[in-house]
């Protein structure tokens, strides 16, 4: 059986149903975006407790619905009757 690997079906790709081009992929936990990280510090967010108070700041990749990790895991939906 052939098939093809790409973030559009893949399990771990949130799509939120829009017209985007890229989506988050959610196969590892979210982390802390360095930019935005040192833009909040320069202006003026504690550097100890910013990531705390915000989502802001926590970043996943964000990739296009053809792009390909190695780490492809295909999308299956639950149907229930």
């Amino acid at each position: 059986m052939l098939y093809r690997e790409g973030c559009d079906i893949c399990r771990y790709w949130k799509h939120g149903g829009g017209d985007s081009e890229t989506e988050n992929c959610k196969r590892y936990p979210p982390v802390i975006d360095a930019l935005q990280a040192v833009f909040a510090v320069e202006n003026g967010a504690d550097a100890n407790s910013f990531a705390e108070d915000s989502v802001l700041y926590w970043a996943q990749p964000r990739t296009f619905a053809d792009s390909w990790c190695g780490e492809f895991r295909l999308q299956v939906e639950r149907i229930t009757a």
